[in-house]
């Protein structure tokens, strides 16, 4: 995952998702099935937050969610906002399918 200080988001992605190179800039990333169990259930809130911090993020700096069309990034903004309690958490509804197209939007590649 990587994360800017002051506009910080996360693109939620997916294992069997072809390897993405390109991400908003300052963009951090997550396996959104990170934060399900095994049965497809949210794991507890303390251990979603764990894992988004592991990743090298402060949940509280989140500003945005997103991903490739907006599903996934609909699913870490739940946890986020409504699980977690973080108010500023958006989620970037139109995701990489709107800001990736583009002309004027920044884009970082790894």
């Amino acid at each position: 995952m990587r994360c800017a200080s002051r506009s910080s988001s996360v693109t939620a992605t997916t294992r069997s998702s072809r390897p993405t190179t390109r991400f908003s800039p300052g963009a951090a990333r997550r396996w959104f099935v990170d934060l399900l169990t095994d049965e497809g259930t949210f794991r507890p809130v303390d251990e979603m937050l764990a894992l988004i911090r592991a990743s090298g993020v402060d949940p509280e700096a989140v500003r945005a969610t997103y991903c490739q069309g907006g599903v996934r990034a609909a699913l870490v903004w739940f946890v986020l906002h409504e699980l977690a309690g973080y108010e500023d958490v958006k989620s970037y509804a139109g995701s990489w399918e709107e800001w990736g197209n583009r002309p004027d939007s920044p884009i970082e590649t790894v």
